[in-house]
């Protein structure tokens, strides 16, 4: 298994969200725990871990996250598979003769442009 595939099927099996943020835990909205970011003690009584409001934020965020980032992925690998098949750079001959332009040349980009653009570091800057 790719590491891609075992990160699909890890994201897949986790309790489904959405997942809340409530400072100092994750939970599901029916109340089900997901993770705490305290612990609790008989001595001590409750001990806060550092920075548990935004490690709390990102790990309730984080089945979203990644399930963006595997579209992602899946997005720019579909426009590469498209530019590294080989028969697309081929000119294509007519049945009487007539040649055909590459499908490269027939998409002039727009699939990587497409790719591109769905990435949050580049929306709308091609």
């Amino acid at each position: 298994m790719n590491k891609l595939t075992e990160i699909k099927a890890v994201t897949k099996a986790a309790t489904p969200g959405p997942w809340i943020s409530t400072d100092d835990a994750v939970r599901i909205p029916k109340g089900e725990w997901i993770c705490q970011l305290y612990e609790e003690t008989e001595s001590e009584g409750e001990i806060e871990f550092t920075n548990q409001a935004n490690n709390a934020e990102f790990i309730a965020n984080a089945p979203e996250y990644i399930s963006y980032l595997i579209s992602l992925l899946e997005e720019k690998d579909k426009a590469l598979a498209f530019y590294a098949k080989e028969q697309n750079y081929m000119i294509d001959k007519g049945e009487f003769g007539e040649y055909y332009p590459q499908q490269v040349l027939i998409d002039k980009g727009e699939r990587a442009r497409k790719a591109l653009n769905t990435s949050s570091n580049n929306e709308g800057d091609l």
